[in-house]
């Protein structure tokens, strides 16, 4: 299964999901399964401007990997931004800065696992079910 994460808000988005990007593809778990995809460069351009970050989720508990990499990872930003992790069919969460970032340990264990829930852990493809 394919999860795609988008980020909106005002605070350079496009740079904010390179270095998501880069996070989690040093995650052992998802090393490999993460890709980034950029928008067609605009021609005199040198390069496009990141759209968003696809994770192939193939293992089972990936899908709470991916959420507790991710919420790790937001908790470190500043500004005000959104952030959008959506199934191939549709099924979405989206994690708020602001609200992310002062949680306490236990409101965040729980964020991961809500957000794993809503994505669907054990849905990936590969596992047994």
């Amino acid at each position: 299964m394919d999860v795609t994460i988008n980020v909106a808000g005002p605070d350079a988005a496009g740079e904010e999901l390179r270095d998501l990007f880069r996070s989690l593809r040093g995650e052992e778990e998802l090393r490999g399964w993460v890709q980034l995809v950029e928008a067609k460069p605009e021609p005199g351009t040198l390069g496009g401007w990141p759209e968003s970050v696809v994770v192939t989720l193939t293992q089972s508990g990936a899908v709470t990997i991916l959420a507790s990499a991710v919420i790790t990872w937001i908790r470190c930003r500043t500004g005000k931004m959104t952030f959008t992790i959506t199934r191939p069919d549709g099924t979405s969460v989206q994690l708020d800065l602001d609200r992310v970032r002062d949680m306490d340990p236990a409101e965040v264990t729980k964020l991961v696992e809500r957000t794993a829930a809503a994505l669907g852990e054990g849905a990936c493809a590969g596992s047994a079910e």
